[in-house]
């Protein structure tokens, strides 16, 4: 379930505000500071282009204020702890997607999606959460923006759902922090909001009024800004990639988006860098390639990121659920009773060769062929 919520600045509660920050232990001098700048504050409507009588604010937090978005994260913490505690009372199941690794909730800043199981349990204790938090720190939910999505789920489950929360069904993929969830990159049609928004973006400019070296600075403003998040997340189609060096290209010498005109120079050139005679256009698939590459340097790197490459060292290769439910001991008895090594961890059962992995086995004489087929 999606969660929209009402003008999520004007309504936080003060009083909850406060208590989130001493059970995050904030200091007492830090909370004073707080109140200081936030609680203690006044304003005036000017009527006719004359202000009236000051009146104190009792809620809500200013819009502009650098200090809001902070004091807004604080506030949604506790629809977090909420979540937390009751799937520690058991009364919420999230979904399970390894041993270590559970969703329940996703959350940053207003936006927020739960995650759960599909049964009437988790609907009431969905419901009881969002009214709870209602009450406590004054955000009200809006269930008519708010979307329910299934995946294998039944229509009639859905349909109910819909009628118990107040809320629509929405289909996949649907955005969430600007990415569409759900949608298969691969596809030309997942990218069209990029490729709209950069000929929008271009469209409101007369290239013909500018230099040539006005539209270089341009095209490198509008396409390093617009496609990066994308690129950050997903491979670019070939197709894609080459409708954006299209929309660059006759902007470039045409002055437009539409016109096209001779290309006096190879495009290839003109993403070479100053140094090398080029005009120092980034090359989109090099810099989509960068962008995903952190996702690598990651694994490599960070021990603590969900997903961490590992040596083989500690993995059992026969009882580990490496498809299915069941390990492959389970899944294929009449191999693995030929095995001589039943606890040998995947380390042990093959090297890297020439840039390639080569399985070394240990078999207890060898193999019939219907071993081999099965």
């Amino acid at each position: 379930m999606k969660v929209d919520f009402e003008k999520v600045y004007d309504t936080v509660s003060w009083s909850y505000l406060e208590d989130m920050m001493r059970r995050m232990g904030f200091s007492d001098t830090w909370i004073k500071w707080i109140r200081a700048c936030v609680f203690n504050s006044s304003m005036y409507v000017l009527v006719n282009g004359s202000p009236t009588v000051d009146f104190k604010v009792e809620k809500g937090l200013r819009q502009g204020d650098p200090l809001s978005p902070f004091l807004f994260l604080i506030a949604a913490e506790g629809l977090t702890k909420l979540v937390n505690r009751a799937v520690e009372l058991d009364y919420y199941k999230g979904i399970k997607v390894s041993d270590n690794l559970k969703f329940n909730i996703l959350q940053f800043a207003d936006d927020t999606i739960l995650v759960g199981e599909d049964n009437w349990a988790n609907l009431w204790c969905i419901k009881s959460i969002l009214r709870s938090f209602e009450l406590v720190s004054g955000l009200k939910v809006n269930f008519y923006k708010s979307k329910i999505y299934g995946i294998n789920i039944e229509d009639s489950f859905m349909r109910a759902a819909s009628t118990f929360l107040s809320c629509s069904i929405d289909s996949i993929p649907f955005r969430f922090l600007g990415i569409p969830v759900g949608a298969n990159p691969r596809r030309c049609a997942t990218w069209n909001p990029i490729l709209n928004a950069l000929k929008s973006k271009l469209s409101n400019w007369r290239g013909r009024l500018l230099s040539i070296g006005g539209r270089v600075t341009l095209i490198n403003s509008v396409f390093s800004s617009l496609p990066l998040y994308f690129f950050s997340f997903f491979k670019a189609p070939v197709k894609v990639v080459n409708q954006i060096i299209r929309i660059q290209r006759n902007f470039l010498w045409g002055g437009g988006l539409e016109d096209r005109k001779l290309c006096w120079v190879s495009w290839e050139k003109v993403c070479l860098p100053k140094e090398k005679s080029g005009l120092g256009i980034k090359s989109l698939e090099c810099f989509n390639q960068a962008l995903l590459s952190k996702w690598k340097w990651r694994c490599l790197n960070e021990t603590h990121a969900l997903c961490v490459l590992g040596n083989g060292s500690s993995i059992n290769f026969w009882q580990e659920k490496w498809f299915g439910e069941n390990p492959l001991c389970f899944e294929f008895p009449h191999i693995f009773r030929r095995e001589r090594n039943k606890v040998v961890i995947v380390a042990n059962r093959g090297r890297w060769e020439g840039g390639d992995w080569e399985w070394h086995w240990d078999w207890m004489g060898d193999l019939s062929n219907i071993d081999r087929y099965s």
